[in-house]
């Protein structure tokens, strides 16, 4: 699996954290996937079957950080970020390798994106 597909199944799975599936989530991921050369028949299958490969996720700083901050940006979407939201960005956060207090990064990449 590529990066660019990992970063879209994590938007989805973002965006099916709450339970909601909200019209400004897939309009979002619509616009990232674009952006990401993901073709719409591409992002159609990905968004039926989401985890089918193993994810591949960034291993520089910088794609890490653009990672979280796009999370960060879909979660905002909808102008609510729930607990579950939270609780799978901050799973994100350590599966990429942050340490400390995820609720001051996320507070610092919330004020970041709005």
């Amino acid at each position: 699996m590529s990066l660019n597909k990992t970063r879209i199944i994590s938007l989805i799975a973002t965006a099916y954290a709450d339970g909601i599936f909200d019209i400004k989530e897939l309009d979002y991921i619509n616009k990232k996937a674009k952006n990401l050369k993901i073709k719409k028949d591409e992002l159609l299958k990905i968004i039926q079957n989401p985890y089918i490969n193993e994810p591949v996720y960034p291993t520089l700083d910088i794609e890490k950080l653009e990672f979280i901050y796009n999370i960060m940006e879909l979660m905002l979407a909808d102008d609510v970020i729930t607990d579950s939201e939270t609780t799978i960005y901050n799973s994100y956060l350590h599966k990429l390798g942050f340490e400390g207090d995820f609720d001051k990064l996320k507070k610092t990449m919330k004020t970041s994106v709005e």
